[in-house]
């Protein structure tokens, strides 16, 4: 999975919104809750939400790859939903995560 990692997009009061744009014009946005950390913690964690976002964009090239998948229509797949909230449990249940 090839994709852009944007970064930071905007922090919003007690947010933060950061952007994923893939090669074929695929755009993911993850929203976290802002705990204002020290810049250098801050440098670890950007590190850790772009993981995350390529782990989920890798999932979602699979899900789009599936045979019976039509291409034209949103992703619905519960199989999909449940990875992504694995890893997104992941994501909040690691060391120093927000």
């Amino acid at each position: 999975a090839d994709g852009m990692f944007v970064g930071l997009l905007c922090p919003v009061e007690e947010l933060r919104v950061y952007g994923y744009c893939t090669t074929t014009k695929i755009k993911f946005l993850l929203v976290v809750e802002d705990d204002a950390l020290p810049r250098e913690q801050q440098i670890n964690v950007d590190s850790d939400i772009k993981a995350l976002l390529k782990t989920i964009h890798r999932l979602y090239v699979e899900e789009i790859m599936n045979p019976f998948h039509d291409i034209f229509s949103p992703v619905s797949s519960k199989r999909f939903d449940k990875r992504v909230h694995r890893q997104i449990d992941a994501f909040n249940q690691s060391e120093g995560m927000i």
